[in-house]
């Protein structure tokens, strides 16, 4: 599996910061060991029910510190939708819902 964001939607300006606080492996920070997702972890995972709740948490937890205080108060997600799984062709369709109303689309390829 890699990782692969293709924005599809997104009135958002800064992608790189948004890139960042996504795909940054949780951990690899040396001075900020707790920036970052796990969506690593996903990676040779059976696809299934179990995959889209991990792929949810592990989106909603890297907008967050360990004291649940934002990263960045441009991005507060409030929801987190993963759809459109399609194994055969290897993409998972995801949008989050910022508290600014703001949205972005993107797909994520297995």
């Amino acid at each position: 599996m890699s990782i692969v964001l293709a924005i599809t939607q997104s009135p958002i300006q800064d992608h790189k910061k948004l890139n960042r606080l996504i795909f940054t492996p949780l951990g690899s920070r040396v001075m900020l060991p707790d920036f970052g997702s796990n969506l690593h972890e996903l990676i040779d995972k059976p696809i299934n029910f179990e995959w889209k709740l991990l792929m949810k948490k592990y989106l909603f937890e890297c907008f967050f510190d360990k004291s649940g205080k934002l990263w960045d108060s441009d991005f507060e997600p409030e929801k987190i939708v993963v759809s459109d799984l399609d194994i055969e062709k290897g993409l998972v369709e995801i949008s989050i819902v910022f508290a600014n109303e703001e949205e972005i689309s993107f797909g994520y390829t297995l």
